[in-house]
């Protein structure tokens, strides 16, 4: 993935995502913390489909803070794990296929990949809140659509 393949607020949503691996005390940004770096940016169509579904960065940090990740010690500059670089990977192939003007990773291509990657601690996020990940999928590729129409 290169900073050039993703929009504005994907960029935003990584850093809130090291923010919350940070909150959290766990090393390295993982897919889990690029969940919780949607949460917190409610005005976006990603963020809204799964408050609209009951799930918020309040009832998702405490399944996440408690998960039993390793210790990565990553350098700096490393500071997406290995399964969260594959999600970014993935988000900006999904909008370089998915438009014919706009190739940006956005936020909703990080959910649908996020979603798609059946991440284990994404995936416990979702068990825990009893919330269906293809019911996620499904309305957040509609909103996808509509903002590439």
């Amino acid at each position: 993935m290169l900073i050039e393949d993703v929009s504005k607020t994907t960029i935003e949503l990584l850093s809130r995502a090291g923010l919350e691996a940070s909150l959290v005390h766990h090393e390295g940004v993982g897919p889990e913390h690029l969940l919780l770096g949607i949460l917190t940016k409610v005005d976006s169509p990603a963020s809204r489909v799964l408050h609209d579904v009951g799930m918020s960065s309040e009832r998702a940090r405490p399944i996440v803070k408690k998960q039993n990740l390793p210790h990565l010690a990553l350098p700096v500059k490393e500071a997406l794990t290995v399964p969260a670089r594959a999600v970014m990977n993935m988000a900006v192939e999904l909008a370089q296929q998915g438009s014919t003007t706009n190739h940006l990773a956005r936020p909703g291509h990080v959910l649908v990949a996020l979603i798609i990657s059946q991440d284990p601690h994404v995936m416990e996020v979702f068990t825990k809140l009893d919330i269906d990940p293809e019911a996620v999928h499904l309305a957040i590729t509609d909103e996808v659509i509509k903002e590439e129409s």
